[in-house]
């Protein structure tokens, strides 16, 4: 299930999310995220259109961006659609 949209997940259809690069190529469940491919794509967009979001990940801290752009993309269309109610 992806992680953002709550989408159906297959690895033909979807991506994993790297949460930490400190194990790459022996990561644990832990280091990774499943997305379907738009919601990781907008979540990479969101990375890259931020100094602050790259200022954090430099200092180890991906997991954390990572976990607040979702919450920040959650909250943004749970408002969307409120107000469209």
């Amino acid at each position: 299930m992806c992680a953002l949209c709550g989408s159906r997940w297959s690895q033909s259809h979807g991506d994993l999310h790297h949460l930490s690069y400190s194990r790459m190529g022996r990561e644990s469940h832990d280091d990774l995220m499943a997305m379907c491919r738009p919601c990781h794509e907008l979540v990479h967009r969101a990375i890259d259109a931020s100094r602050s979001w790259q200022k954090l990940i430099s200092r180890g801290k991906r997991r954390q961006v990572t976990l607040a752009i979702i919450e920040n993309i959650k909250q943004a269309r749970a408002r969307s659609e409120y107000r469209s109610n």
